[in-house]
C-alpha cells in the first residue's frame, strides 16, 4: 500500500446521528475510566509481587514481560476473528461481555493466592491481559466502526486518550500509591475483580443488532436469500481485503520500521529496580509520580493535536525516531526525589508525542474495511517489540550491574547508552519506507478526507 487512503463514510440515517454515538462515547469513557482502575489497584502492586515476593531480577521481570504479553500479540487475530464469525448472534457484544469476565476471573484468582508460585501467577496474569487485550479490540473497532459514520473519530479518540491523563492529574497516582503501600495483595485484585464485572452491562452501549440466519417473519424467502448472499459478499470482500494487505510490502515495512524503533533496550523495568533500590523511593512517592506523568503527557497530547494538522507525513517518522532517541537522554537525569518528579514529566510528555506518532502512521497505513485487523497488527507488533526491547533492557542493567562485580548504577547509565545507540542506528532504516510515509503532504487533508 503506496497511497494514502480518502475513502469516505457513508451518510448515516437521521436517527443514528444522536444515539449511536453517544452511547459509543459512553461507553468509550466509562470503559476507560474502569481500566484505568483496575491498572490504580493492581499494575503497582503487580510490580512489587514480582520483586518482593517472587524475587525476580529486572531480567526475569523482563521475561516474564515477553509470557505475559502474548494476549497482546494476538490483537490481529481477536480482530478479524470477531470481524468474520459472531458470538451467540453478536460480533460484538458478546466477545466484550466475554472480555471483562476473563478479567474479572484473572483477579480473582489472584485474589485467592495464599501462596504465590510462578506458574500460577504467570497464567491468571495473562489470563487478564487476554481480557484487557479483548475488551479494547471490541472498543477500537466500535469506535472505527461508528466513528467513520458519524465524523465522530477525532472526539472518541479525544476520549480515549485524555480521560486516563485527567484522572493521573486528579488522583490515580496518589490512590495507586496508597493502596500499594497499605493494601494486602488479596484486597488489591479484589478491587481490581470487582471493577471488571461493573464493566460487563457496558455492553449494552454499543450498538449493534443480533445476526440471524434463520428467516425473519417479516421476510420474503427472496429477502432471506438476498440477506444471506450480502452476508456472504460481505465476508468474502473481507477475506479479500486481508490477502492483499499481507501482500502489501508498503504496509510490511512500516510494521518494521516500528517494531525496530521499539525493539530498542527498554528501561521501563530497570528503571523500576533502580529507584526502589538505589533511590530507595517508597511506594507512595512511585505513586505520586504519576501526577506529573500525566501533566506532561496532556501537554504532549495538545501538542501533537495542534502541531499534526499543519506538519508533512514525513513528520510522523522524524517525531518517533527523535522522541525515542530523547527519551534515553531525558532518563539520565534521574538522580533523586527532584530529577524524578522532571524525568516523570519530560518522559511522558516525549512518550506520548513518541506513540501519537508511531499510532497516526499505523493508521495511515490501514486498507479500507480492514481497519480493525491491520491496526491490530501494528499494535501486536508494538506489543511484542516492546517485551523484547524491556528483556534486553533488564539483561543489560543487570550484566552490567552488580552480576559482573559494578555497581547498580553502571549497569542503569549503560543501559541507557546501549539503547540511545541502537535507535540512533535505527535511522538506516527509513529510507527503505514506502513513499508515502516520506510524503512532505500535510495530514490535514487526508483526516479530512477520511472523516
Amino acid at each position: 500500500m503506496d497511497t494514502l487512503s480518502t475513502h469516505t463514510a457513508p451518510e448515516p440515517p437521521a436517527s443514528f446521528a444522536t444515539s449511536a454515538p453517544r452511547n459509543v462515547a459512553l461507553l468509550i469513557g466509562l470503559s476507560v475510566i474502569l481500566s484505568v482502575l483496575m491498572g490504580t489497584f493492581s499494575g503497582e502492586k503487580i510490580s512489587f509481587l514480582y520483586k518482593d515476593v517472587l524475587h525476580l531480577s529486572a531480567s526475569d521481570v523482563g521475561t516474564l514481560g515477553i509470557l505475559t504479553g502474548i494476549p497482546g500479540y494476538l490483537r490481529p487475530f481477536m480482530g478479524a476473528g470477531s470481524d468474520l464469525f459472531p458470538l451467540l448472534g453478536f460480533h460484538r457484544r458478546s466477545y466484550y461481555a466475554v472480555s471483562w469476565l476473563l478479567s474479572s476471573l484473572g483477579y480473582f484468582g489472584l485474589s485467592l493466592l495464599h501462596t504465590h508460585h510462578y506458574a500460577s501467577v504467570v497464567t491468571l496474569i495473562i489470563l487478564t491481559g487476554l481480557g484487557g487485550n479483548l475488551a479494547f479490540v471490541i472498543m477500537d473497532a466500535v469506535m472505527v466502526a461508528i466513528g467513520n459514520l458519524s465524523g465522530s473519530v477525532g472526539r472518541f479518540q479525544t476520549i480515549q486518550q485524555g480521560l486516563p491523563l485527567v484522572m493521573g492529574l486528579t488522583f490515580t497516582g496518589q490512590l495507586g500509591g496508597y493502596v500499594t503501600q497499605y493494601w494486602s495483595y488479596s484486597t488489591c485484585f479484589t478491587a481490581s475483580a470487582l471493577i471488571a464485572l461493573l464493566a460487563v452491562p457496558l455492553t449494552l452501549l454499543i450498538p449493534e443488532q443480533r445476526v440471524s440466519f434463520s428467516q425473519h417473519a417479516h421476510e420474503s424467502e427472496a429477502e432471506h436469500q438476498a440477506r444471506l448472499e450480502a452476508r456472504r459478499a460481505e465476508r468474502a470482500e473481507i477475506s479479500a481485503a486481508l490477502k492483499d494487505a499481507a501482500r502489501s510490502p508498503g504496509l510490511w515495512a512500516i510494521v518494521g520500521f516500528v517494531f525496530c524503533l521499539i525493539i530498542t533496550p527498554g528501561g521501563n523495568t530497570a528503571q523500576f529496580y533502580y529507584s526502589t533500590t538505589v533511590l530507595h523511593f517508597s511506594k507512595q512517592f512511585l505513586g505520586s509520580l504519576a501526577r506529573p506523568g500525566a501533566a506532561g503527557a496532556a501537554l504532549g497530547l495538545l501538542l501533537f493535536g495542534f502541531a499534526s494538522k499543519r506538519l508533512p507525513v514525513r513528520s510522523l517518522v522524524w517525531g518517533a525516531y527523535f522522541m525515542d532517541c530523547s527519551l534515553y537522554l531525558s532518563s539520565m537525569l534521574l538522580r533523586d526525589h527532584a530529577t524524578a518528579i522532571i524525568v516523570a514529566f519530560l518522559s511522558a510528555f516525549l512518550g506520548m508525542i513518541y506513540n501519537l506518532c508511531l499510532l497516526t502512521l499505523a493508521a495511515r497505513a490501514c486498507p479500507p474495511k480492514i481497519e480493525g485487523a491491520i491496526y491490530g497488527l501494528v499494535i501486536a507488533a508494538i506489543g511484542l517489540a516492546g517485551t523484547l526491547g524491556e528483556k534486553m533492557g533488564a539483561s543489560i542493567y543487570d550484566y552490567f550491574g552488580p552480576a559482573t562485580g559494578h555497581t547498580i548504577p553502571h549497569g542503569w547509565f549503560t543501559l541507557l547508552w546501549c539503547g540511545l545507540a541502537i535507535t540512533v542506528a535505527t535511522a538506516i532504516f527509513i529510507p527503505f519506507l514506502p513513499a508515502w510515509a516520506k510524503s512532505s503532504e500535510p495530514l490535514r487533508p487526508q483526516a479530512d478526507a477520511a472523516a
